[in-house]
């Protein structure tokens, strides 16, 4: 009947599924194929900002077995009100859909950006005069691992083009990996990247992460469905990375009874009497943490959470506290921890609590449901996160069992992770007093330079004479600061690479013949001194008898600026980051 909207439900054909479940597996062969010679871009006349659009397929490119009536893509929010009010924009800009077969019409559609939608597409009309079969038949399992006949490595021209982007920003939208933000975090697409380039998915593999933060690396390895195995000093990351990892055994049944608990509950929070006992009594901080009336509903819900019997739905439910709690306190992240007013932001007099927490848990959920429809089409891989510090927990290890290890050790720019997560550490329980937040900074990768500094003299454990001459001459700097100047921060300096030794060392034991290793670094700039790490790495993996395949830029100009500071002296250097890769003979 004319006039009448008979939807097409692209997501009923095999090419979208596809796309959706290994949607990052298919960018990694389009990058390398295609993307010099289709991509294109679109800038605004605005000069505040620029951006980038690929068309991430190809129609012409694809297998004809492939091609579906439909794909869709979606357009960045900053540039549909191009495209809205002037649709010949999507023609002139992309003038190679000209040559497909005649007779056929290309709409452009303004879709929302969403989970459920493909990142990328082109939106293909049928053939006019064509029936579109709605009802065509999907297969019930779609391939493990979309297997590309080409090594990506040999692809990639000496600047890392073969990853994709580290930072952490893109996991802030990302089902599971969106449960808890970590500043140190990078990308599911960028473990995505690795395991395309170094793995072959028809073959089993153990994937290691020595310092898994909330589990980017593990989450995602064991999506793809390979085995893991992580360590994480601190105990709020490690609670988060085993928690994402145990989510398939969370019983949703319970967890929704759980929710439904909550808010019940929350009726009497505000006249109910507080719950004193769940308060951390050794935390402290300069100004109250908590309003009287965010605090009152805060002891409230830690009380409610203790009395979940149900361990993995208790973990969950700690975990959203964790990640949300901060966002109602006077404290703020910038990106350190500091107070609200010494950000220039107001006090927070009073917040709703609960349904904050209810918020991040209904995420959750959605993304429990998600990995559920991911694990009816790849068995995902098992694994496990030890709460502790690598060099303690590698003999837990094999020698030779390790595939692939992906990591970021902390960087040596000083980030104090124990201290920016004191608030979770605290009130949680996972901590209770300042004793036992000391073993997690002296046995932090590298320490901190407020331990190192108090020391005579750190010295190399290997030999490195570039090294060598650089700490000699940072140790010469402000000596009227004692160890507050340059020796301070050479002893600093000391104790970060010569735990790069031992790390480097360890790595060596525990990967298997040609397993490959890919370490996310950034330079530091102490005391106006460039220290390139990622170098430092590479030399100190050759005398460890590792293979170096590469050292690829990430990116230059990474957020950390206010964290590395130049204290004094001047430098040209910028603050970058990039992949480390070694491979073991």
């Amino acid at each position: 009947m004319a006039g009448v909207y008979r939807p097409r439900h692209p997501e009923r054909t095999v090419l979208y599924r596809v796309l959706f479940h290994h949607f990052e597996r298919f960018l990694a062969e389009y990058e390398c194929r295609f993307e010099g010679s289709t991509a294109s871009s679109v800038r605004s006349s605005r000069k505040s900002w620029s951006a980038i659009w690929t068309v991430a397929i190809r129609v012409a490119a694809l297998p004809a077995s492939a091609v579906q009536n439909q794909v869709v893509f979606t357009i960045p929010k900053m540039l549909r009100i191009f495209f809205k009010y002037n649709r010949q924009l999507f023609g002139r800009r992309f003038p190679r859909l000209s040559t497909l077969p005649p007779g056929q019409r290309y709409n452009i559609g303004m879709v929302r950006r969403g989970d459920s939608a493909p990142r990328a597409g082109i939106h293909r009309a049928a053939e006019k005069g064509k029936s579109y079969n709605q009802n065509m038949p999907i297969p019930k399992v779609i391939p493990k691992q979309l297997a590309f006949p080409f090594d990506l490595l040999a692809k990639a021209n000496g600047n890392g083009t073969m990853f994709k982007d580290p930072a952490f920003m893109e996991n802030r939208t990302a089902p599971v990996h969106r449960w808890v933000p970590w500043i140190a975090g990078f990308s599911g697409a960028f473990v995505d990247s690795v395991l395309a380039a170094y793995l072959d998915p028809r073959k089993p593999a153990v994937v290691l992460d020595p310092f898994s933060g909330v589990g980017t690396t593990l989450t995602q390895s064991a999506i793809r469905g390979y085995d893991v195995v992580g360590f994480e000093i601190n105990p709020y990351a490690a609670l988060v990375a085993e928690g994402k990892l145990k989510a398939l055994r969370v019983k949703t049944k319970v967890l929704d009874d759980a929710i439904e608990a909550i808010r019940l509950d929350v009726r009497s929070w505000r006249n109910g009497r507080m719950a004193e006992e769940v308060a951390p009594a050794a935390f402290q901080s300069r100004i109250p943490f908590y309003s009287p009336k965010v605090r009152k509903q805060v002891l409230h819900a830690l009380a409610f959470i203790s009395k979940i019997e149900d361990d993995r739905v208790r973990d969950l439910f700690r975990m959203a506290f964790g990640s949300v709690m901060v966002s109602f306190s006077n404290y703020t992240y910038e990106p350190s921890l500091s107070s609200r007013p010494g950000a220039g932001k107001p006090l927070i007099e009073d917040a709703d609590v609960a349904a904050t927490i209810v918020g991040k848990l209904q995420q959750m959920r959605a993304d429990i449901e998600w990995l559920r429809c991911e694990a009816s089409n790849t068995k995902p891989g098992s694994g496990h996160v030890y709460n502790e510090d690598f060099f303690t927990g590698e003999q837990r290890l094999e020698s030779g069992s390790i595939n692939l290890m992906v990591t970021s050790p902390p960087y040596l720019n000083n980030y104090h992770y124990a201290r920016n997560t004191r608030p979770q550490l605290y009130w949680l329980g996972l901590i209770s007093s300042p004793e036992e937040q000391r073993p997690l900074e002296e046995k932090n990768f590298g320490t901190f330079w407020q331990i190192a500094r108090e020391k005579k003299h750190v010295s190399l454990i290997f030999e490195h004479r570039g090294l060598e001459r650089t700490l000699a001459g940072l140790r010469k700097l402000s000596l009227e600061k004692g160890q507050y100047g340059g020796p301070g921060w050479a002893n600093y300096a000391a104790s970060y690479f010569n735990d790069c030794d031992r790390f480097l060392g360890v790595l060596k034991r525990v990967l298997a013949r040609g397993g490959t290793g890919v370490i996310v670094v950034g330079n530091s700039i102490l005391q106006g001194v460039n220290i390139p790490v990622q170098d430092i790495i590479g030399d100190i993996a050759r005398m460890r008898d590792l293979v170096v395949e590469g050292i690829y830029n990430l990116r230059n100009k990474r957020v950390g600026d206010s964290i590395t500071a130049v204290r004094t002296g001047t430098s040209k250097a910028t603050l970058n980051e990039s992949a480390v890769v070694v491979r073991k003979r």
